[in-house]
């Protein structure tokens, strides 16, 4: 039963990413604005969020609300919400294990919404879609659609939505037995939800990451990160994740065979699933406590609450449920020695597992075939996407080419602006240079003018020299 029971560890936290918080929404606000309102888009709206809260607990009421929301979107002809109720009923039909019909409407509204260019609904189906896929136990193309939901909310700056992509990563990569991936991408989860303080986020991650503890077999550490996950919810006072963090740390405590801690975490679990009318957790729950009390000897209370937990599954008719009740059944009678009733419960649970079995062979071939259409689809939109980019790439070639030549041709024109303005500059100084150089001319003139003039009057006031001579001449003989 130790490898069961791990295994059941994970099926509870496989609830965590579809479990709504039912205190979150009003109900009762919900149904008043539907019937008070006369815009058809907000009356969608309300009907698909009615659809989404009754998800797990309340399956028939989730169909009725999608298809009503279905309805109104078709007969007004909106486009968008049309897509909404379409990605909400894939994601119905895929927890009610009709996985044909689910794919079709995933297939069908991921087609749609490619027309809307809504790259925040494109997430959200990429999302459910990975999830569809990790359910059918094909985790490589579940780990493709859930990094392209990843890629896109990452370029949109969703924090959010990447915080919920690497959880469900995680996930996957926990589903594959590869804890060391799961184990980093919860912890990427973790960090990134501590930087928007986002404490129910940082819960869903402690809750992956306890699990990965859970399932190598370190069961202290996986309390502790159960026990940190519970804190965060009881302070939000997030029932639903409340009992899947208490869940865990009963099923934890029951493998470290603190039967007690086990029993009464259990009992408190069982309840608060009541409380929620989460009838196929509460079938789980009480299938656990079985194995509890079983551990301690304790058959009457070991055969009560494993008839419990089997008449649940019976009334649900989920096979998953109905599969573990049978096996839980078969456990306890055989620790009663009542082994015919032992074998009984065995016969059906392995006829069960036979079908199950059958069935996921029949989903995976059908899985082989979507993924080949879906593989020559994707081929398509490869061609397409290169024909795009290259078509982009030749547009932006030639901008670049009209960004140079309109340079080009500015460097151009200031050039020429410059060489106008220095052509003008230099015939200015030209005329100046000459003006000022016939002034000097003129003023040299002048100069000459006077000088000569000066000359002449000097020239003409004294005696000449041979007047000067002749009278020393006459003077020296006077005096001889």
């Amino acid at each position: 039963m130790k490898s069961n029971i791990i295994q059941k560890i994970i099926f509870f936290f496989l609830l965590v990413f579809c479990i709504n918080d039912l205190n979150a929404i009003n109900r009762d606000s919900l149904l008043k604005r539907i019937d008070t309102t006369t815009n058809d888009k907000t009356r969608i709206n309300a009907y698909l969020k009615l659809g989404r809260s009754y998800l797990r607990t309340d399956m028939p009421k989730t169909f009725e609300y999608f298809t009503k929301a279905k309805e109104l979107a078709e007969k007004n002809n909106y486009s968008l919400q049309y897509v909404y109720c379409l990605a909400d009923l894939a994601l119905y039909y895929r927890l009610t294990d009709d996985y044909v019909e689910s794919r079709k409407l995933f297939t069908r509204s991921l087609e749609l919404v490619k027309k809307e260019n809504d790259e925040n609904l494109v997430a959200d189906i990429y999302e459910d879609y990975a999830n569809f896929f990790r359910k059918l136990g094909v985790y490589d193309t579940a780990l493709i659609y859930m990094r392209k939901a990843l890629t896109i909310n990452e370029k949109l700056k969703d924090t959010r939505s990447c915080i919920s992509c690497l959880a469900n990563l995680g996930t996957i990569y926990t589903d594959r037995e590869d804890f060391t991936n799961s184990l980093f991408y919860y912890q990427k989860s973790l960090a990134l939800s501590k930087t928007i303080n986002a404490p129910e986020l940082s819960g869903v991650a402690l809750v992956g990451i306890g699990i990965v503890y859970g399932s190598k077999g370190e069961l202290k550490p996986a309390i502790e990160n159960f026990k940190s996950a519970l804190s965060y919810y009881e302070k939000a006072e997030d029932y639903p994740m409340i009992a899947t963090c208490l869940s865990n740390i009963s099923t934890a405590s029951m493998l470290l065979k603190d039967y007690k801690t086990a029993i009464d975490i259990g009992l408190k679990t069982a309840d608060l699933y009541i409380r929620l009318n989460n009838k196929s957790s509460l079938a789980d729950s009480y299938c656990n406590l079985a194995d509890i009390y079983i551990k301690t000897g304790n058959e009457k209370n070991a055969i009560s609450y494993a008839e419990k937990g089997l008449n649940i599954a019976e009334q649900i008719k989920n096979k998953d449920h109905l599969k573990y009740a049978y096996e839980v059944m078969a456990y306890v009678y055989s620790q009663t020695k009542n082994y015919e009733k032992a074998y009984s419960f065995q016969s059906k649970y392995v006829e069960l597992l036979k079908t199950v079995y059958n069935e996921q062979k029949l989903k995976q071939i059908q899985e082989l075939e979507a993924k080949y259409q879906n593989e020559s689809k994707q081929k398509e939109i490869e061609v397409q996407e290169e024909k795009l980019k290259n078509k982009d790439l030749v547009i932006l070639q030639q901008k670049r080419i009209n960004v140079s030549i309109v340079i080009g041709l500015i460097l151009i024109s200031g050039l020429a602006v410059f060489a106008i303005i220095n052509y003008r500059q230099k015939k200015r100084s030209n005329v100046i240079l000459s003006l000022q150089k016939s002034i000097v001319e003129e003023k040299q003139k002048e100069i000459l003018d006077s000088i000569n003039y000066a000359k002449r009057i000097q020239q003409a006031s004294l005696p000449s020299e041979k007047y000067i001579e002749r009278s020393m001449k006459d003077l020296k003989s006077n005096t001889n």
